[in-house]
């Protein structure tokens, strides 16, 4: 079957279609000029030379991309000081953008209802990532600065659950009721490490830690404060005030005004 001009340039704009619709997804439009000669007797085509097309440009303030339906799929464009790029599905609802400017750079993921579902963002002072249940408030976000990094997720309600920090100097975990209240505290630096436990007022009721001094558990009342305590704990030795440690071994315990009523060992 013999092969017609009009099939041959058909042919050529589908193959042109896709590698519109390939140099889109990864930010750059590819122009594809074709030049059709049409062959006397044989009907043959002339290669097209690239060396003349070299240093041509094309320039405009924005690009779009439709498919076959004629349905938008992508756009470039160069708007103000924050050009981006957009990718649209088969319903032409925007998916993806991408922008970025001499301050920062920006990428957002949507789903098929126009709600944010994640947002990467990177500038001079810090790095981020923020995830989304519903497109309202960020279910997880992670980031990081100069100083540390940090991680915090959030329940259903946007409430924040559990944070987690780092830095140079110290490590750091809180958790957190539906309330926002804080139940939970886990630190660790070079000279102490410690856990404390928190009641639904937010009072801490017990404390645990552990340094180069000794280790220490504390238990408070609903007030915080102090009622026993084992391990190494302060202690005045005279009329002047001066205050030792305890031995690791010591248990105490007190009064509701913070008299000590019975330790061992004894003094």
């Amino acid at each position: 079957m013999t092969t017609t001009i009009e099939q041959r340039i058909e042919t050529l704009e589908r193959q042109n279609r896709r590698l519109k619709l390939l140099g889109g997804s990864t930010i750059g439009l590819v122009l594809l000029l074709v030049v059709v000669v049409s062959a006397i007797g044989q009907q043959r085509w002339k290669k097209v030379d690239p060396a003349a097309w070299k240093g041509r440009v094309i320039e405009a303030e924005a690009f779009t991309l439709r498919d076959k339906n004629g349905l938008r799929r992508a756009e470039l464009i160069a708007n103000g000081e924050i050009p981006g790029l957009v990718l649209y599905d088969e319903n032409e609802m925007p998916r993806l953008m991408l922008s970025a400017n001499k301050n920062r750079s920006f990428l957002q993921l949507a789903d098929e209802n126009k709600k944010t579902r994640m947002e990467l963002l990177a500038n001079q002072g810090i790095s981020a990532l923020y995830l989304y249940l519903e497109g309202v408030k960020y279910d997880a976000a992670f980031a990081a600065t100069k100083d540390g990094s940090g991680l915090v997720l959030n329940d259903e309600g946007g409430n924040p659950r559990l944070m987690l920090l780092a830095n140079k100097n110290r490590s750091f975990l809180q958790l957190a009721d539906e309330n926002r209240t804080d139940r939970l505290m886990l630190s660790a630096h070079k000279d102490t490490s410690g856990l404390v436990l928190n009641d639904e007022g937010g009072n801490p009721r017990l404390m645990l830690a552990a340094g180069e001094l000794g280790s220490l558990l504390r238990l408070n009342d609903d007030r915080g404060e102090g009622r026993a305590t084992l391990g190494v704990s302060s202690q005045e030795t005279n009329r002047i005030g001066a205050m030792t440690n305890r031995p690791e071994s010591s248990l105490v315990l007190y009064n509701k005004e913070g008299k000590v009523i019975w330790q061992a060992p004894k003094d």
